[in-house]
């Protein structure tokens, strides 16, 4: 009765312990996602995705009125 309860423990410690990895692995990745959020949330990274959208549409209008000097697929 020993052995199988020793062995119950050992499993129950090594599933714990992979749930407390799991956990750490998880709480690391939420940091880095919170990190990036604010960073994409910043005035000056919204300005520049605009800024770039306006440049992507210039370049479509463009190519669609026969100026042929670049691919907007590939730029």
């Amino acid at each position: 009765e020993n052995k199988l309860k020793d062995k119950k423990l050992k499993s129950l410690s090594r599933e714990l312990e992979t749930c407390y990895k799991t956990l750490s692995h998880q709480g690391s990745a939420i940091l880095a996602y919170e990190d990036e959020i604010a960073s994409l949330n910043s005035p000056m990274v919204l300005l520049e995705l605009l800024r770039d959208i306006a440049i992507a549409i210039d370049r479509v209008k463009l190519y669609v009125n026969g100026d042929r000097s670049f691919d907007p697929k590939i730029s």
